[in-house]
């Protein structure tokens, strides 16, 4: 099910007069590095909410898969090297997709006003996902998850960006532990009666150690 081939897709996010210097920086002519008839170039502009699902390629449509997601504080030569050799094209891997996002810039910059949640401080994320067609069945995608988290512990945090967390088995933590405990400290002072406490899920939670 992998494609033989590795693609590079770059969506960068600046403010207006940034993007608009680097569009024009971008638009200079310049000698192509290779010759190759499968490479697309997309458009470099703006691009408006409606057409972002299409810029990763992925499936316009619902469609069942299992995936795994977690923020990740570092990626050197030999985690990439590691990486590829999990889920690239002679891995054998059972995964439909397998991504390591560079972040940073305008997600690493607190919006302003911004709540608990006003930043992605790490450098990069993972997320992978594998659809069950075929020999890629669940326990396949599932194994497969385990061995690529294996190689790529030495660099993940315990944080996620939420909407790529698919499951409450996941790590789901999208705060530090401080901001925890003020949350915490919010939901006391507003729902004491525990109203509301189930729409939390374990794993967003800081775990007992972290917590002191």
């Amino acid at each position: 099910m992998f494609a033989e081939r590795i693609s590079l897709c770059v969506a960068v996010m600046f403010s207006p007069p940034e993007a608009r210097a680097l569009r024009a920086d971008r638009r200079r002519p310049a000698r192509p590095a290779a010759r190759d008839r499968r490479a697309h170039h997309r458009h470099l502009g703006p691009c408006g909410t409606g057409r972002c699902p299409a810029h990763p390629y992925g499936p316009e449509d619902p469609i069942p898969f299992f995936s795994d997601h977690h923020l990740l504080a570092e990626l050197p030569d030999t985690l990439i090297e590691g990486f590829l050799a999990a889920v690239g094209p002679t891995s054998g891997s059972p995964l439909l997709l397998a991504e390591l996002r560079q972040l940073g810039g305008a997600f690493a910059d607190p919006a302003t006003p911004g709540g608990v949640f006003d930043r992605v401080a790490a450098p990069w994320s993972y997320y992978a996902a594998g659809v069950p067609i075929g020999p890629a069945t669940p326990a396949a995608i599932a194994a497969q998850h385990a061995r690529t988290r294996a190689v790529l512990a030495p660099a993940a945090t315990p944080f996620t960006v939420p909407s790529f967390v698919e499951h409450t088995e996941q790590r789901q933590r999208t705060f530090d532990t401080d901001t925890a405990r003020s949350v915490a400290a919010i939901r006391d002072r507003v729902d004491p009666s525990g109203i509301f406490r189930g729409d939390v899920s374990p794993g967003a939670l800081p775990t007992p150690e972290s917590t002191g």
